[in-house]
């Protein structure tokens, strides 16, 4: 070996040692303490010793596992990413298990140090993410193996079974966590974060993930802080449970935890607005902000300059596996957590897939008599599982309806439902394992039995393709999609004018669906070019939270939405300037008046969180040097660090997150109105969840996307669902036209975001403001 790539192997192995000390300590402190036996007078070993190994402890003596290492400076990261640490700004070290094995250093040659510089800088790369940064930073248990053979040292890292010993939290933490099949599962205050140990930092999300696990951490340590003096405040203290799939499986594709990320965010918004600490707070996190003087509809005004009244809100994150399928037995664990009294479970908010597995976690959270409310979920009959669930968005009997009057208002005859297969047959059955899908098909093939176009019978043809991995390769299905559109637009004298394609399956399999389809979805300047026009459902929003604004080129088609006035109030709620954009009458869209209070907390939390402004109204850039009020208590004590999401408009999920919130505090108080003003809880000493059933059952109110009322049904079937026109390649919504377009030019308009809105009992179809669609034409 050249002394050259023997400097570049040494600079690795400390680099790798003293990260692995950080992430896993007992086996990389045994490896540290051979090699300081071993070389006692080398710099860079003595270095390390000094640093990890106490004086008083011999060489190759292991520190007790409650033991954390020294904190150590980190260095500062690039704008926009955030360092790694605890809510507390120090290094998280997992408790230790007594099984953790323990590296064996065969004997040999003694390795030639002098090939290597001699002061090794202390150092530490960050993890490697997504986009750079190629560094073999090791989590879970670690199959290190010494050999000294030919004058160096070579360190292998392997994560393997034993990455179980990462899947543990600080023993004083609110915290039960499982190993299964290679996930780490169940739930953690923020003392521990999901994601963080593991190689599956590929993508841009994981990182914000991580993030605001530790920020909600950070918020819950204002929680108890507040709750050690709510006596005599009267405030009552709730714990909000997170409950959705964190964890990456093998086809989530890039930037998978948007979602989830999104939902999170919505309840850190209440967390920062609600547990704001007047004196002496605990953490800068939960500092007031500045005294406001700037006007409540000014994107400078944030409205957290005191403390508040209402209930203090800790929250909890569980991990149900990758796609929910490890759903069953983390319900499980939240079952025996909730039924704590002191714990004062209020709500288990979030879910995610109608599978088997989440309908028994449902099922089993029901018989709890635990509140459970679904921000997402929209597989039939679902409310039927438990008394105490509720449903914060339609089900699929409506937006099978949507789909089927979308394609009558367009002049579509013909209505083209593509989803995957339930085996590799050409059956074009739909899977009985995913409700969501199989539920879906059939709800469209129903309602276009009961719609009419032009006085005929809307006609439907089901087409399965078979699934990636499992029958075909991801090249395979785009070039069949890519088939079908050519067939789609080829079809007759009219071309495609006549057909709709509905897009009825997971967002997994959604890029090789718009990769192949790209001859019909919509261009720049208006409809495809062979006529057809493409739809997707709800569950492309997932899609488009992930994709949103990293296109290079244009990506044009059209969505269902389950929350579309935050996503249609673009940048002037991103900014906090929707309340302005309201005041002077120039908002393109029906809204419930709670959304302007979410578009002012969210810019406050991101404020505090990024310590970065708003962009402007029009999306551009905050000026050279400008910096958030709050800026040093975002970046204090190397604290986790949220980005400000890409995309210029609010993800519908951090509303519909925050929604499911509201409506847990609102029961808790026994009011709709301000809870800082009129909070009258019940009790502040217990949580009584059949009090919180019977208020929500009996209480119709609105929110941020809408008004629910669950006296008849608990789910929200009377609820806003839009068809909305979106540019993976934009990062802002073209909608800021005023004033809008005639009702009659609002589908051919491609600068019109918004095409069509069915809300109320019974369905109406309207516009986005409202106005009633005329019968289609032609």
């Amino acid at each position: 070996m050249d002394s050259q790539s023997a400097e570049r192997l040494w600079v690795d192995v400390f680099r790798l040692i003293e990260v692995g000390i950080v992430v896993q300590e007992t086996v990389y402190r045994q490896l540290l303490g051979e090699l300081a036996r071993l070389y006692p007078g080398d710099d860079a070993v003595s270095e390390l010793r000094a640093k990890y190994l106490p004086p008083s402890t011999p060489a190759t003596t292991q520190p007790p596992p409650t033991q954390a290492p020294p904190a150590r400076a980190q260095p500062e990261p690039p704008a926009g990413q955030r360092p790694r640490g605890s809510p507390t700004g120090e290094t998280t070290v997992p408790s230790q298990r007594a099984d953790s094995p323990v590296a064996q250093t065969p004997a040999g040659p003694s390795p030639d140090l002098s090939t290597r510089p001699g002061q090794y800088t202390g150092k530490v790369p960050r993890r490697r993410r997504g986009f750079g940064g190629l560094v073999p930073v090791v989590a879970g248990v670690m199959a290190v193996a010494v050999a000294m053979a030919g004058g160096w040292l070579i360190v292998r890292a392997v994560r393997g079974e034993g990455g179980a010993s990462s899947c543990t939290a600080p023993k004083d933490s609110t915290s039960a966590l499982q190993w299964h099949d290679g996930e780490c599962v169940g739930y953690s205050d923020g003392t521990f974060a999901f994601g963080e140990a593991g190689d599956d930092h590929t993508d841009r999300s994981v990182d914000d993930l991580v993030a605001v696990q530790h920020l909600i951490g950070r918020q819950n340590a204002c929680a108890d802080d507040l709750r050690r003096r709510s006596p005599p405040s009267g405030r009552p203290f709730i714990t909000l449970v997170y409950f959705a799939g964190l964890s990456a499986s093998g086809d989530t594709g890039g930037n998978w935890a948007a979602a989830q990320v999104a939902e999170l965010e919505g309840l850190l918004t209440w967390q920062r607005h609600q547990n704001i600490v007047a004196h002496n707070p605990p953490d800068p996190s939960c500092q007031p902000a500045p005294a406001d003087t700037s006007p409540p509809n000014s994107r400078e005004y944030l409205g957290e300059s005191t403390e508040q009244g209402g209930p203090i809100v800790r929250v909890v994150v569980a991990n149900g596996g990758s796609k929910m399928r490890l759903a069953g037995q983390v319900g499980r664990l939240l079952v025996d957590f909730a039924r704590r009294p002191d714990e004062h479970v209020a709500s288990v908010i979030g879910l995610d897939r109608t599978l088997p597995s989440t309908k028994q976690a449902i099922t089993d959270l029901g018989k709890a008599g635990i509140i459970t409310i679904a921000t997402t979920l929209s597989g039939d009959n679902l409310a039927q599982l438990s008394p105490s669930y509720f449903q914060l968005v339609p089900q699929n009997t409506r937006e099978a309806l949507v789909a089927t009057r979308y394609a009558a208002w367009t002049g579509r005859s013909q209505i083209e439902v593509y989803f995957p297969n339930q085996d590799c047959s050409d059956s074009s059955t739909p899977p009985t394992d995913d409700d969501y899908i199989q539920s879906l098909v059939f709800d469209t093939q129903a309602a276009a039995g009961v719609t009419s176009v032009q006085g005929k019978p809307l006609q439907v043809t089901l087409h399965g393709w078979k699934r990636t991995g499992t029958c075909e390769s991801p090249g395979d299905l785009q070039a069949y999609f890519a088939r079908e559109c050519a067939r789609l637009g080829g079809a007759g004298s009219s071309g495609g004018r006549n057909r709709l394609v509905f897009y009825a399956g997971r967002q997994e399999d959604f890029g090789d669906f718009r990769t192949g389809m790209a001859s019909c979805l919509d261009t720049v300047a208006g409809p495809s070019p062979n006529g057809v026009l493409v739809l997707g459902d709800d569950a492309v929003i997932r899609y488009v939270t992930q994709m949103g604004g990293y296109e290079s080129g244009h990506v044009i088609f059209r969505l269902i939405s389950k929350g579309p006035a935050p996503t249609l109030a673009g940048a002037s709620c991103a900014n906090g300037e929707l309340a302005r954009t309201i005041d002077a009458g120039r908002f393109p869209f029906q809204l419930d008046s709670d959304l302007p209070e979410l578009c002012t907390r969210l810019n406050a939390m991101f404020t505090f969180t990024t310590g970065t402004p708003p962009a402007a109204s029009d999306g551009s850039a905050p000026p050279t040097g400008a910096t958030g009020p709050s800026s040093a208590i975002a970046a204090s004590a190397g604290s986790p660090r949220l980005s400000r999401p890409v995309t210029q408009w609010v993800d519908e999920r951090i509303a519909l997150a925050y929604d499911a919130a509201r409506l847990t505090l609102n029961a808790v108080c026994r009011t709709v109105d301000d809870l800082n003003a009129t909070c009258q809880p019940e009790r502040t000493d217990l949580v009584d969840a059949n009090a919180l059933r019977a208020w929500i059952l009996r209480t119709p109110q609105s929110g941020t996307t809408g008004r629910v009322d669950f006296a008849s049904d608990r789910a929200a079937d009377g609820k806003q669902l839009a068809v909305l026109r979106v540019d993976l390649g934009l990062q802002a919504l073209p909608d800021a036209r005023w004033p809008p377009p005639p009702v009659t030019e609002v589908e051919t308009d491609p600068r019109s975001t918004c095409k069509l809105v069915l809300s109320g009992t019974p369905p109406r179809a309207t516009d986005c403001l409202g106005r009633a669609l005329p019968a289609p034409t032609g």
